[in-house]
């Protein structure tokens, strides 16, 4: 059976016979202010990551009832929990209270999260469960977290850090639902080893991703002995891109019959969900 993976080989096959991966009509030229200027950063801040959809979490981060992550995210702190309805949820990781942050752990499992400046409790579902003093407080006007819309789907957890906001995940991503759906998220663990490095601007970080040009050449010594340079398919999904790379086998592919193809050995693949999250890996 051929999948869209395979047209992507095919198409990769082409590329490295034309010597050329697939262009634009005419060269994009992108100003060096757009990476350096504070202001438009922060309108980036403002007008992008604050009004739309963010790939917040992998289900397999909060498979089990009680399992969260935490992380922040254009200045929001999250906390991004499976409540024990089996729902996941995100919340502003901030005690109604005085908002300092319920829990400072990175991930973890657990009933009730526990905020330690005055030991407000909370639980899976962000519901207030708990007030040391509670006769002191008189009528309370909170009733627990403040939780963002939130929606999983093919394996992924996505938000708004906009609380008002209305999440239209088919209208966001498009096409990119189905091709992220061949990743079968579901099936993954977690491999709970984080790695951070300092960028100044978010869109390097895009930047690199979707750039097929440097593989041979900065990484030369580890991926770029796998793969052929700059001979990539990109495929569109409103802001969201899927990238295909060659491979130094993906050449001879044509001349064998599809369904022998390992894809995996043929063509690696980067799906770029704007505007905060690269997933490259292996497919079906």
């Amino acid at each position: 059976m051929t999948t869209p993976l395979h047209d992507i080989v095919r198409r990769l096959a082409g590329n490295v016979a034309a010597g050329s991966p697939d262009l634009a009509d005419t060269p994009m030229k992108v100003p060096a202010s757009s990476y350096a200027d504070p202001e438009q950063f922060e309108r980036e801040l403002a007008t992008i990551f604050r009004r739309v959809p963010l790939l917040v979490a992998l289900s397999c981060d909060v498979r089990e009832p009680g399992e969260f992550i935490t992380l922040t995210i254009a200045g929001r702190p999250l906390l991004i929990v499976r409540g024990d309805d089996g729902v996941v949820r995100t919340f502003l990781n901030a005690c109604r209270h005085r908002g300092a942050r319920v829990t400072e752990e990175a991930c973890g499992s657990t009933r009730r999260f526990t905020c330690p400046y005055h030991f407000w409790t909370y639980d899976t579902q962000g519901a207030l469960a708990g007030v040391t003093g509670r006769d002191s407080f008189g009528e309370l006007d909170a009733t627990g977290l403040v939780e963002l819309p939130c929606e999983e789907r093919v394996g992924a957890v996505f938000a708004s850090l906009d609380r008002d906001a209305e999440l239209d995940l088919d209208g966001w991503l498009g096409g990119m639902l189905d091709s992220l759906a061949l990743l079968r998220l579901d099936d993954l663990h977690p491999y709970r080893v984080t790695t951070t490095l300092a960028s100044p601007n978010w869109k390097l970080t895009a930047d690199g991703y979707v750039d097929g040009y440097h593989i041979g050449y900065l990484h030369r010594d580890s991926i770029g002995t796998r793969s052929i340079t700059n001979r990539n398919t990109y495929d569109l999904y409103g802001p969201h891109v899927r990238v295909g790379f060659a491979t130094r086998a993906t050449p001879t592919a044509t001349e064998t019959p599809e369904d022998s193809w390992d894809l995996n050995a043929r063509c690696s693949i980067v799906h770029y969900v704007f505007p905060n999250v690269s997933i490259a890996g292996g497919v079906g």
